[in-house]
């Protein structure tokens, strides 16, 4: 209900792409964006590229088992320099592990139903 949240009504076909596009695919979502969905855990997938950007879905630090700095460390790996890592998890343990990986963290007012989240950019 994302669409009618925001009132996005123009962006209604943007927003289903993004979710109805197949896994493992190169899909252009517009012609500054681009999108290649990953059917696998972060530590199970064996990443062969870098990135600019990682959205890190992770609502409940408990939830999702981000505690571990195994993942984080993974995830800047493969994140270019300027590249930003962002994450609903506001956790101040995840803030200390991405500052500990040289992060530049901040936080940001969440979406709606969170106080915040987490933008952190690899220097």
């Amino acid at each position: 209900g994302y669409v009618d949240l925001l009132d996005a009504f123009s962006e209604e076909h943007t927003f289903n792409k993004l979710h109805t596009s197949s896994w493992d695919m190169l899909i252009e979502i517009s012609t500054h964006f681009h999108l290649f969905k990953i059917q696998k855990t972060t530590q199970e997938y064996e990443f062969d590229t870098t990135f600019d950007l990682i959205f890190y879905d992770a609502f409940g630090f408990r939830a999702a088992r981000i505690g571990q700095k195994d993942i984080f460390v993974k995830m800047v790996k493969i994140l270019n320099r300027g590249g930003v890592l962002v994450t609903y998890c506001a956790k101040g343990e995840v803030k200390r592990i991405l500052k500990s990986l040289g992060l530049q963290v901040e936080s940001l007012a969440g979406p709606p139903g969170k106080r915040e989240m987490i933008r952190a950019i690899r220097l």
